[in-house]
C-alpha cells in the first residue's frame, strides 16, 4: 500500500497552549483541543495509507519549566484523550534541546545541558520525523508524500526539509510573513489553512490527485 506521512505540531496546532503546556500543575484540567483538530484527525486517519505523527519542540525543558517526564506525560495524556475519541496516532516525538541562538535570546546559562547546536531533532531539522519513520519500520524516502502541519514557519520548513510540503495554521502576522517567503522559494509546496480540518482537507485532496496520476 502506498504510504503518506503527516507530521503534526502539538502546541497551538493540535492542542491549545496557554504558555508552556505542562508548566502549570493543573495543566490537565485546562487542556483543550484546537478548533477542528479532532475532525481533521478523523479525516486523515480514515485513510489507511496515512500515518500521522506528532513532532514537538519542547523548549520548556531547557528553560527549566518542566522535565522530560512531564513532556512525555503530556503527550501520553493527549494520546489518552484522543483514544477516547476513537483516534490513535502513529507516533509521538519531542525534542528537549534548543540551539545557541535561542539560548542567548532567552538568557539561558552557557552550561545548560539542553543547549545543543547543531541538533538534528529540533525543528526545522527533520530528526523527529526520521525517528518516527524508524519507529514505523520505515525510512522517510519510503513515503510517497510527506506533509507537516503547524502554526509556525519552522513547522512549514520541517515539511520542506523532509522533501515534502508544509501547511501553516496561524493568526500570527509574523509567522505568515515568514511563510510567504518560503512559498516564493518553494512554489507549490507551501499551503495556508484556516484550521486543522482545512489542513487535513488540503492533504487528502493532494493524496487523491496523486493516486489518480499514479
Amino acid at each position: 500500500m502506498t504510504t503518506f506521512l503527516v507530521g503534526v505540531d502539538r502546541d497551538n496546532t493540535l492542542v491549545n497552549d496557554p504558555c508552556y503546556l505542562g508548566k502549570d500543575p493543573d495543566w490537565k484540567r485546562t487542556l483543550t483541543f484546537c478548533s477542528y483538530a479532532l475532525e481533521g484527525l478523523r479525516l486523515l486517519k480514515a485513510d489507511a495509507g496515512v500515518k500521522v505523527v506528532v513532532a514537538t519542540n519542547q523548549a520548556g525543558i531547557a528553560r527549566g519549566y518542566y522535565g522530560e517526564d512531564r513532556a512525555q506525560e503530556v503527550n501520553q495524556h493527549i494520546g489518552f484523550l484522543l483514544k477516547s475519541e476513537g483516534l490513535v496516532l502513529d507516533g509521538w516525538q519531542f525534542c528537549p534541546f534548543v540551539d545557541r541562538h535561542y539560548a542567548s535570546e532567552k538568557n539561558l546559562a552557557p552550561d545548560n545541558p539542553w543547549v545543543k547546536d547543531p541538533c538534528e531533532f529540533r525543528k526545522p531539522d527533520i530528526g523527529m520525523l526520521r525517528q518516527a519513520a524508524a519507529d514505523l519500520g520505515m525510512t522517510l524516502d519510503q513515503f510517497e508524500r510527506i506533509y507537516f502541519i503547524g502554526d509556525k514557519a519552522t513547522d512549514v520548513e520541517t515539511g520542506l526539509n523532509a522533501g515534502g510540503a508544509g501547511i501553516l495554521i496561524t493568526k500570527s502576522e509574523e509567522e505568515f510573513r515568514a511563510v510567504q517567503q518560503l512559498a516564493l522559494n518553494y512554489p507549490g509546496r507551501v499551503f495556508y489553512a484556516e484550521n486543522f480540518k482545512h489542513a487535513a482537507e488540503i492533504i487528502t485532496d493532494d493524496i487523491k490527485r496523486y493516486r489518480e496520476n499514479h
